[in-house]
């Protein structure tokens, strides 16, 4: 038998190992070295082994335990063909049993090991993490006591959030709702511990963060959210004089201006969140929209449409006039005729912008007896027909007089079943 620390891994305390096993571990922890490809090929038959040794003991003690999953914890962060030989050996199962432990370190390790699993697994691996049930151990990793196991379940849930073959399952687990509690308790007072943790824990590449700029531009605003937090707190990590560096980390993997545009949304903590990451490394921050969208300039309606990926349509934008009285206003067919999207697939996307806007929207200007929060408590989905309900001279004293034809001739609800529900919920406030 042999001794042997591997402070990598989180142990800290000698692990007794077999000395046929000692080679294969010493390997594996050289897999960060300067040639991480030529260890792996070398020594991927033998982690295998060693990964099959686990599986069959039918009792792990807590030092073994730390060490498989630290050693997977590592073994993902490499390509998408090492995370699929490690799982079809049977480490993501390993994984996914650990995470029934009460040690912290252990928990600490899966919780990694998912997010490095969920960067460089893939579609296919995450297909993969659905179906073993991965969703369901983040939510309950997301409630451990300890706050570097919430963080990182809770960011690889932002990741599995922008494949679109998998929303139906993590829309499913609620673990995406626990992400905005999460950062209104961190984001202030234990700012800084926060990112003395991550860094304590996770010395993520610049490989590592590429892949997670992708998030920061998907639909769902929690996860963009949660990757504008991790941005963020990087550049919390850094003292004054390295920031020059990270600035050119995120230049390289691209995440400057998927950063501006959140810094310039209407969500304040996700705009708060982006600026400072930004303000932290020299850029230059965009003014932060209002959220009373009615009263929009011209140059605050172009500004929107830069941040959600239609620079293309900021000229005609501007030549006729496009303030967000009107933009609020605008149909698909005014897309096509007045601001040029002739391809239907590109109408079809400012069209859900445009939802995403109006679910946003403050419209309290226009909105004195409140119509917009009757049907946000309907579905937040409901709220973007309240400005045209507004503009054809209904607000919520005067619902009860409403009819189907109403609704789908004057407000312009073309959704049948929308209006079905709208008319079955001013019943219930009678």
């Amino acid at each position: 038998m042999f001794k042997r620390k591997f402070n990598d891994l989180n142990l800290t305390q000698e692990v007794m190992l077999p000395e046929n096993v000692m080679n294969i571990f010493l390997s594996a922890e050289s897999l960060n070295s300067e040639n991480p490809d030529y260890v792996i090929k070398n020594s991927l038959n033998n982690i295998k082994y060693v990964i099959h040794i686990f599986r069959r003991q039918e009792k792990r003690t807590t030092r073994e335990s730390k060490f498989i999953t630290g050693l997977l914890e590592q073994l993902f962060v490499h390509s998408e063909n090492m995370c699929m030989d490690v799982i079809e050996c049977g480490g993501l199962e390993i994984i996914l049993e650990e995470c029934r432990s009460r040690d912290t370190t252990t928990l600490q390790n899966c919780a990694r090991a998912l997010a490095n699993l969920s960067l460089f697994g893939g579609a296919k691996i995450h297909k993969l993490m659905i179906h073993h049930h991965a969703h369901i151990w983040l939510f309950t990793l997301a409630f451990n006591a300890d706050d570097s196991v919430k963080y990182y379940a809770l960011l690889t849930a932002a990741v599995l959030a922008t494949d679109k073959d998998i929303k139906a399952a993590m829309d499913n687990c609620d673990t995406l709702n626990l992400i905005d509690p999460f950062i209104a308790t961190h984001f202030t007072a234990d700012f800084d511990r926060i990112a003395r943790m991550i860094g304590r824990c996770q010395g993520e590449d610049c490989r590592w963060l590429q892949r997670l700029v992708p998030v920061l531009s998907c639909d769902r605003r929690e996860a963009h959210t949660m990757a504008a937090f991790h941005f963020s707190v990087k550049v919390g990590l850094q003292s004054q004089c390295l920031r020059s560096r990270i600035a050119e980390t995120f230049r390289t993997i691209g995440a400057i201006v998927p950063l501006k545009n959140l810094a310039g949304s209407l969500n304040n903590v996700t705009s708060e969140l982006a600026a400072k990451a930004l303000w932290c490394i020299g850029e230059q921050v965009p003014r932060s929209l209002s959220q009373e969208v009615p009263r929009w300039t011209v140059n605050d309606v172009l500004q929107w449409a830069k941040s959600v990926g239609f620079g293309e349509c900021v000229e005609s934008l501007a030549e006729n006039q496009i303030n967000g009285d009107l933009l609020l206003k605008l149909t698909e067919k005014c897309l096509k005729i007045h601001v040029g999207l002739y391809n239907g697939i590109m109408r079809k996307r400012f069209t859900r912008e445009l939802h995403k806007l109006k679910q946003l929207a403050d419209y309290s200007c226009k909105d004195p007896t409140n119509l917009n929060s009757f049907l946000q408590s309907i579905g937040p989905e409901f709220s973007v027909y309240t400005y045209s309900m507004l503009n054809a001279g209904i607000d919520y004293d005067s619902i009860s007089s409403l009819t189907d034809d109403r609704l789908a001739y004057e407000c312009g609800i073309k959704n049948s079943i929308h209006r079905s529900i709208i008319l079955n919920s001013i019943k219930g406030e009678r």
